[in-house]
């Protein structure tokens, strides 16, 4: 009787299509760790304040995030229009005249505000201001005479105590792709022009340009589309300007059940 025996070594490599997943599901896991550690870190010391009877004041920190945007966007469009908005004037304001009783109701120039549509739809629509990226630069890039002043302002957010403290600031905002040879067709004039779309027609429905509104209301309250999804959801808290819900007592109330 003759015994065989057979060493077999079998090489294994793991296939790159593999070695992705398992990054993206190693990521995702350290990140629901890490924000599931957070968030437990940041009740306990609201909760701590509270029992201290510490005062917290200042803004929703998302708040200041949405003012530092409004107030780049709008330096942004003074900087590639060269007007400081003082030309929209289709609702111009009107006095009542001394003495009279009849009421001066709102009016508006409707050729000019056709006129101003115009630009609103350009600046509004060809550039994806959501995704708007900035860096603040220190005081000293501002006016001399208010670098005093300037420097002693203060926040309890401490991005936005760099914002209302910034002498200059780097924005980056990106062009929607199909608006590229537009954009660079209004910023190649010497002087920018004073209808944006060079006297042609602006987007229409149904045309490659034209952004629907539902597009515009997903972006504003913070939707986005064509993504994959990634494992699976996790809970997000957002921030909250109530601290206190009752004098004296840290933990929520407690409401007795049954029929009144």
């Amino acid at each position: 009787m003759t015994t065989v025996v057979l060493n077999v070594e079998v090489t294994c490599g793991l296939r790159p299509e593999g070695f992705r997943q398992w990054q993206i599901n190693t990521f995702n896991a350290i990140m629901t760790a890490y924000r599931n550690l957070e968030s437990t870190y940041r009740e306990q010391v609201a909760a701590a304040l509270i029992r201290m009877s510490v005062s917290i004041v200042g803004r929703n920190s998302r708040r200041n995030r949405e003012i530092e945007r409004e107030e780049l966007k709008k330096s942004c469009i003074r900087i590639m229009s060269g007007q400081n908005f003082s030309e929209f004037q289709s609702m111009p304001p009107r006095a009542t005249p001394s003495g009279s009783l009849s009421a001066d109701y709102p009016e508006f120039d409707v050729e000019r505000s056709m006129m101003e549509g115009r630009t609103i739809q350009f600046f509004e629509q060809a550039f994806e201001w959501g995704e708007l990226t900035y860096l603040f630069y220190p005081y000293f890039w501002g006016n001399k005479d208010g670098w005093l002043a300037v420097h002693q302002i203060e926040d309890t957010d401490a991005l936005f105590t760099q914002f209302l403290q910034a002498g200059a600031a780097r924005v980056l905002v990106p062009v929607r792709p199909p608006f590229n040879d537009i954009v660079l067709n209004y910023l190649s004039f010497p002087q920018p022009p004073e209808d944006p779309w060079s006297g042609g027609d602006a987007p229409v429905f149904g045309g490659p340009h034209y952004r629907s509104l539902a597009e515009e209301l997903r972006e504003l309250t913070g939707g986005r589309t064509g993504g994959i999804p990634v494992d699976e959801p996790w809970e997000v808290r957002v921030p909250t300007s109530l601290v206190i819900l009752q004098d004296g007592q840290a933990d929520l109330p407690v409401f007795p059940t049954g029929n009144s």
